[in-house]
């Protein structure tokens, strides 16, 4: 090969590396703005992505913290499967006869397991709580044992009704307040995941709440039930905090580890316009700061999204409304993208779901209060509460027998239609959603 030869190839090879070079420059110019825009935004109309900012107020003296008491109970609950088969059996059997047999066996039970419920209602007069979460690690923040605290809200359920049937009032009262304890440790957290695990056992919170407001008619009392609704209130984050500090966790890992995909966002999908080695490399050109761009700005869309009515949005539907204008030359990032929308939806539902719960329940504490007063329950018209899953009002109704009923019909079908469609093999089954009320007469 000639001389002039080797150096037209020399020539086209440094165009090429010139090109090359330019081409990497730009993208992570565009990278790099792009990221600095979407966290101006997030920070302007989402939340902080300073995330020692979501972490609860600490709590000086841990003898006063209620969430370590609880906590620590939760965890010394280790139930064998017989205890399991009955706690089981009676979660989804409430204000159903106890046989001779199932009473016999959770009274050994609870002597059993007396030691580990000694640790929890330490919480029972305790209004603070911290896990201790250290929101600064970010998505690798150690969490706690949320399905053991699942586990010990089971099994307070069950003893509220224990009690109730056998004519027990105050003991099943005392099992009620702490499952209120329970449920505001964890809606007091700002992980989604709390979020979550939480408004899973404020769900067998409210169903017992119903069956004792069957029998609750001194003012007393349901005062009493009430200042632990307002307790729970006053707990509760807002509902868009857990999912600006998620997105907000996920970032610092994201720029980190540039072109892996995180075992937090399940299977790696298998489509992409390049190949995972090809992705890889790309990191040192802004790779990490694209992809942290798109899941800001899918959380800023998530946390404008969570005041709409979700209950009757089509998964699909939502992430091409949350992906809209989410585009990326890197497609690495467009992927991770697009499966963190979907997840969000699942958990913006189940929230929405149980706020509407909780309206309902604070509704019914009212109309019997109403009733304990007056004698008798409102007529309508009345104030009535609008559901956070559909944006229908409340309806009530009057019964023939004296009683009241409360109910979101649109909610109530929309969360039935979804228990139908999910799929429940091996997981721990709790109370259902429950959106309609009925009050004795």
């Amino acid at each position: 090969m000639s001389s002039r030869a080797l150096r037209r190839i020399g020539l086209a090879a440094a165009a090429l590396a010139v090109i090359a070079l330019a081409a990497a420059l730009a993208l992570r110019l565009y990278s790099t703005r792009r990221l600095e825009r979407a966290i101006e935004r997030f920070e302007s109309e989402a939340g902080s992505l300073d995330l020692a900012t979501y972490a609860p107020p600490p709590v000086e003296d841990r003898s006063r913290n209620a969430a370590l008491w609880l906590q620590a109970g939760a965890q010394a609950l280790l139930l064998d499967p017989e205890q399991n088969r009955l706690i089981e059996r009676r979660i989804g059997a409430l204000g159903e006869p106890w046989t001779a047999a199932d009473a016999e066996a959770f009274a050994a039970l609870r002597a059993e397991h007396d030691p580990a419920r000694g640790l929890m209602h330490r919480a029972a007069g305790l209004d603070r709580s911290s896990f201790e979460i250290d929101y600064g690690r970010g998505a690798e923040a150690d969490l706690p044992d949320f399905l053991a605290l699942l586990r010990a809200g089971r099994i307070l359920a069950v003893e509220c009704d224990f009690e109730l049937q056998r004519g027990r009032l105050e003991p099943a009262l005392a099992a009620l307040h702490l499952l209120e304890r329970l449920t505001a440790v964890q809606r007091a957290e700002s992980a989604l995941i709390a979020l979550l695990a939480g408004a899973a056992v404020e769900r067998l919170y409210h169903d017992r709440l119903e069956a004792i407001l069957q029998v609750v008619e001194d003012e007393d009392t349901l005062r009493r039930l009430r200042r632990d609704l307002d307790h729970l209130d006053a707990a509760t984050v807002a509902p868009q905090r857990p999912f600006a500090a998620d997105t907000a966790a996920v970032i610092p890992w994201v720029l980190r580890h540039a072109g892996e995909w995180p075992d937090w966002a399940g299977p790696e999908p298998a489509s992409g316009l390049l190949p995972n080695g090809v992705v890889s490399g790309l990191s040192t050109i802004g790779l990490g700061r694209a992809a942290a761009a798109m899941v800001l700005e899918i959380g800023v869309r998530t946390v404008q999204s969570v005041e709409v009515p979700a209950a009757a949005i089509d998964p699909a539907a939502y992430a091409r409304e949350v992906m809209m204008d989410v585009r990326s030359p890197v497609p690495y990032a467009a992927r991770l993208a697009r499966v963190l929308a979907p997840n969000y939806l699942h958990a913006i539902r189940r929230e929405q779901w149980v706020r509407s719960a909780r309206a309902l329940g604070r509704l019914a504490l009212d109309l019997r209060l109403s009733r304990a007063g007056h004698g008798a329950y409102p007529r309508p018209p009345i104030d009535l509460p609008v559901s956070a899953a559909t944006g229908e009002t409340a309806v009530y109704r009057i019964l023939e027998d004296g009683g009241v009923e409360v109910v979101y019909p649109e909610t109530e079908a929309s969360w039935d239609a979804e228990d139908r469609r999910a799929d429940k093999t091996g997981k721990i089954s709790s109370a259902k959603v429950n959106l309609r009320w009925r009050l004795p007469g």
